[in-house]
């Protein structure tokens, strides 16, 4: 079998990430690296999209973004991420969706499980084993992508892959909390509607920023994730063109964009709150939804910001009213 240059070089960043042969960028700062379930509340943010029979632009390497638009009838999905894994990622998941039950795919991929009769966390023991993985890579339909994972978990232990793969931050949220952010894990039926149309909906992965990528297509829902969290770090003024360029050019007619991330209510104080005026200023029809946080759903009500902390999602419709900016 001749695997293609470009799996190699994947899995050699890949090595270097998790043998820290490569320190260069703090584990923090690395966007190299996946999440192992998303961080965002989906099922709300995804209220605001209208999926069925559409066409689907994300970020998001946690690849529940994917899943979640794929139960809800979407007809094709486009994803640009800056980890260079995420199509591989992407792949894993979709064979323990189509050969392990729903509990038992979340034990897979998180690392943390609830204790039986407390609240307290411990260890998944199944977490990235290796002989789960055994059992689902017989589903890996790619070859090149099937020598990627069968090139890790030979070289590395589970729990090494496990942790040097992914964003730290995004490791500590429990098992129980997963389920409840993604339509696709919330509960057995929506898991089993997703394994029947996992293989009918074509998804096309791109690697790179999608600030500075050139999309060429349109599409009728873009979802920009908490790319205004970046904001700060850089230019206003350069991320407002951007978002023109993808209203003028990629959305298309009663297109949704969408971006969240924007903690300014309720009095949460650190967030991104004072960006929504300027916002509003240079798409004036642009509206606000508040959305039940991650945070709560996964910290639960004796957490001292429960249930306080919520997200300001930002979404812009292109009708023909507001056609022109």
């Amino acid at each position: 079998m001749c695997i293609n240059q470009t799996e190699i070089a994947k899995l050699n960043i890949a090595r270097d990430i998790i043998s820290e042969t490569d320190r260069s960028i703090s584990r923090t700062e690395d966007f190299r690296l996946l999440y192992p379930f998303t961080t965002e509340n989906l099922i709300d943010y995804y209220k605001q999209f209208n999926f069925p029979g559409k066409t689907y632009l994300t970020i998001g390497s946690s690849c529940a973004q994917i899943f979640d638009a794929i139960l809800a009838d979407v007809a094709s999905i486009d994803v640009i991420d800056t980890s260079p894994f995420v199509e591989e990622y992407y792949n894993l998941w979709v064979s323990a969706i189509l050969l392990l039950p729903r509990e038992e795919s979340i034990n897979f991929f998180a690392k943390y499980m609830e204790r039986s009769g407390d609240s307290t966390l411990g260890l998944s023991p199944t977490s990235f084993s290796r002989e789960v993985y055994k059992n689902i890579s017989q589903k890996i339909d790619n070859p090149n992508i099937k020598f990627f994972w069968d090139s890790l978990f030979e070289e590395f232990k589970s729990h090494t892959i496990r942790t040097f793969l992914f964003r730290p931050f995004a490791e500590d949220t429990p098992a129980r909390a997963v389920s409840k952010m993604s339509s696709f894990l919330l509960n057995d039926e929506n898991y089993k509607k997703l394994r029947e149309r996992i293989k009918q909906v074509k998804v096309n992965f791109t690697i790179g920023d999608i600030l500075t990528a050139n999309i060429t297509k349109t599409y009728d829902n873009i979802n920009l994730s908490n790319l205004v969290d970046l904001v700060k770090q850089g230019n206003i003024n350069t991320f407002l063109d951007f978002c023109e360029r993808l209203i003028n050019n990629n959305s298309n007619q009663e297109g949704v964009i969408l971006m969240a991330y924007l903690f300014y209510a309720i009095g949460y104080a650190n967030g991104n709150g004072d960006l929504i005026p300027v916002f509003r200023k240079r798409f004036p029809n642009m509206k606000e939804a508040i959305i039940n946080s991650a945070y709560n759903i996964s910290k639960g009500p004796s957490d001292p910001l429960y249930p306080h902390f919520r997200d300001v999602a930002l979404i812009y419709k292109k009708t023909r009213k507001n056609l022109h900016l």
